[in-house]
């Protein structure tokens, strides 16, 4: 068990370093990236997503509007407004690097490399594993049933509301970001896991590749598939 816990320890810092940490002089164009590809992934007209440069967007269809500031990688805030109701309803996320968490006390060596041995057999699952955490289903959450949010899908919507799933403790600001917009999908279940299969695909990849070992980063437009 500690051998399983050490690898996934060391996939989660490679997976931010790979893509959640970048460069002072790459956080605007992550971001423009980020809240230009909401539309895809979301199924959605370009005017049904109204984008307010790099510290939001307005998404009609769920009566959602969403208001965020990243001051730094472990310092963020974000702000959900849900329209919908008679009063409506809000969630505010800060994170504060100056208060102490569980997590904040441990940090992999960076030094530390994915064992060769586990690439072929274990990398897949650990990736999966970790981005579960991450993005996909984080151990910590909140329903966005709770939050009255509204779909107004034209069909029946594949996704309950139930299925929306904010996640607490995610200290990244761009890990949440990420997060935020897989939660929001909620087209279907298929867009979700084709979204899902492409992220353990891509990370797998770079890690087998030792892409953040050579310092290359994967870039924002590669990582929300947008042309840069």
């Amino acid at each position: 068990m500690k051998a399983v816990c050490e690898r996934q320890a060391i996939v989660w810092d490679t997976i931010e370093r790979l893509a959640f940490r970048p460069s002072v002089a790459d956080r605007q164009g992550w971001l423009w990236c980020y809240v230009r590809s909401l539309c895809t992934l979301w199924g959605a007209e370009p005017t049904d997503v109204v984008t307010r440069g790099n510290t939001g967007f307005d998404v009609w269809f769920l009566s959602v509007a969403c208001d965020y500031a990243v001051e730094d990688i472990d310092q963020y805030s974000v702000t959900i407004v849900n329209a919908a109701t008679n009063a409506p309803a809000c969630w505010h996320l800060h994170v504060d690097p100056d208060y102490r968490s569980r997590s904040s006390f441990y940090k992999p060596d960076p030094k530390l490399k994915y064992p060769p041995k586990a690439m072929i057999d274990e990398l897949e699952g650990d990736v999966e594993t970790v981005l579960n955490g991450m993005i996909f289903h984080p151990r910590n959450h909140s329903h966005g049933d709770e939050l009255g949010i509204v779909s107004a899908f034209k069909a029946p919507p594949a996704l309950l509301s139930k299925d929306i799933r904010f996640g607490g403790g995610i200290e990244n600001g761009y890990v949440f970001l990420t997060h935020l917009r897989y939660q929001l999908c909620l087209l279907s279940n298929e867009a979700r896991q084709t979204e899902r299969t492409r992220l353990i695909q891509l990370f797998s990849n770079a890690i087998r590749e030792r892409r953040h070992e050579k310092g290359q980063p994967i870039p924002a437009g590669q990582l929300f598939l947008m042309k840069t």
